[in-house]
């Protein structure tokens, strides 16, 4: 088994909440599941933006080229 990320362990609550909620027999019940559903993979989108963030943001300074500061395109 591979390490699990925070995205993938809040989409798997999620998927838990929405199991529960199909078997829940009375109507606040299914709905107190299906907030708690909502919550996970709202928590799972995030996680996964911020962590696609992380790892745009070092590659986007390393990609940055150096200009020359009299000329505003860096060419002569």
């Amino acid at each position: 088994m591979g390490v699990v990320t925070t995205a993938q362990y809040h989409r798997d609550r999620a998927a838990q909440f929405r199991r529960h909620a199909e078997h829940a027999r009375l109507a606040e019940t299914r709905e107190m599941y299906l907030r708690l559903a909502s919550a996970e993979a709202a928590m799972a989108e995030l996680a996964e933006r911020r962590h696609r963030s992380e790892m745009v943001a070092p590659g986007q300074l390393a990609l940055q080229v150096p200009q020359d500061p009299k000329k505003p395109n860096g060419e002569g």
